[in-house]
């Protein structure tokens, strides 16, 4: 296992972590969170360019790593759900996009078709990353970001996961179905 997939495989361990600090303690709990958080989702970035640097690009970390992202910003979607900040059907939208994607990718995977990640779908990533911290940080610092500024980033970041979906699914769904000519 190289590197990058350890820290693909720490990125998964620091969920706990984040989660512990978001609904476990008092202030200043949302700090730490969004610490930890954001340590998690940057090390993304991280295990990529390392797996494609160091040519240590595996199936292992292909499966992986997308894993660890869709848990991480789903745990948030929830945690936050749980705690009344954002509503339930925020989460369900998150969380049913990243399901299919992975089906998809899967499937995609499976018949040959690389599948790497859109402009759009780091688009989403960077939206639902910056809306899950606001709100972390917003806990022990309200009025850090007003809530018209959080609304309106969560439903950019709510526009940018269906938007993502649907040209991923327009876009893959074609050449994962397509039948063999002959």
């Amino acid at each position: 296992m190289g590197i990058a997939n350890v820290i693909t495989v720490a990125r998964m361990a620091l969920i706990p972590v984040y989660l512990v600090f978001l609904i476990g303690f008092s202030p200043p709990r949302g700090v730490f969170a969004a610490i930890f958080f954001l340590l998690a989702a940057l090390s993304d970035i991280l295990d990529g360019y390392l797996a494609r640097r160091r040519d240590e690009v595996t199936s292992f970390g292909r499966f992986l790593d997308p894993l660890a992202d869709k848990l991480l910003v789903s745990t948030g979607f929830i945690a936050l759900v749980g705690m009344g900040l954002v509503p339930a059907w925020v989460a369900m939208i998150v969380i049913a996009r990243e399901l299919l994607i992975t089906g998809l990718r899967t499937m995609g995977w499976e018949a040959g078709i690389p599948f790497g990640a859109s402009v759009l779908g780091k688009a989403k990533t960077v939206a639902q990353v910056s809306i899950l911290t606001g709100y972390m940080l917003n806990l022990d610092y309200p009025g850090l970001f007003p809530p018209w500024l959080l609304v309106g980033v969560l439903l950019l970041a709510v526009v940018l996961t269906l938007a993502s979906g649907v040209h991923y699914l327009w876009t893959l769904t074609p050449q994962i179905f397509q039948q063999p000519k002959g």
